[in-house]
């Protein structure tokens, strides 16, 4: 009786210990990145927070930005002048491994760094983050009260497949213009390209 005792006791330690390092090491990302590793720290986003950016990639930093403000109620400013840490910089680099599409997103507590060879890529190293931060930061209205962070990463995504389509009988289930628009909105957060 005494080893059944012991013999559970030691398969529900185990267990636990499985459970627990299996939560640590999911990412919540839609669809999952090929490559992430998390770091210790969090970096928190703040009223002083600025997106930092060149004028290539002012629009995509202007997208982001409208994502997260009206949760956050933050300016989150789009500027190209990077003064003092606690930013977000947006930058096109020259990478053959990751493609038209893909990004590097490292989120240190000081600050983030998405990096692609197209605006498109850094556009979607930003719905990556976006989706890092606690779900309240797709609220349309100001979350009072709300804390914003984000575990410290690091990512290397590309797309699996070039075309990632949705498709909308809307002369069956007519929708109207702005339930569409909402639509195209959700396929961009999940990097979907083409809308049938």
């Amino acid at each position: 009786m005494m080893k059944l005792k012991q013999y559970v006791l030691a398969s529900v330690t185990l267990i636990c210990t499985n459970l627990s390092s299996i939560a640590t090491e999911n990412i919540s990302i839609v669809p999952k990145p090929n490559n992430y590793e998390f770091k210790e720290g969090k970096f928190t986003l703040s009223a002083q927070t600025k997106i930092v950016c060149s004028d290539k990639l002012k629009r995509t930093g202007e997208l982001l930005a409208g994502y997260m403000r009206p949760a956050t109620g933050y300016p989150l400013t789009v500027t190209s002048s990077n003064n003092g840490g606690g930013n977000i910089a947006l930058k096109i680099i020259s990478s053959e491994e990751l493609g038209k599409e893909g990004y590097t997103l490292d989120v240190t507590p000081t600050g983030v760094l998405i990096a692609a060879n197209t605006p498109t890529g850094v556009f979607y190293g930003g719905m990556s983050l976006f989706q890092l931060f606690p779900t309240q930061i797709a609220s349309k209205t100001k979350v009072e009260d709300g804390t914003w962070f984000t575990p410290c990463v690091t990512i290397k995504d590309k797309p699996r497949f070039a075309w990632r389509s949705y498709m909308l009988d809307d002369g069956r289930y007519f929708n109207g213009c702005d339930e569409v628009k909402k639509l195209l909105d959700q396929m961009s957060i999940l990097t979907l390209n083409y809308f049938h």
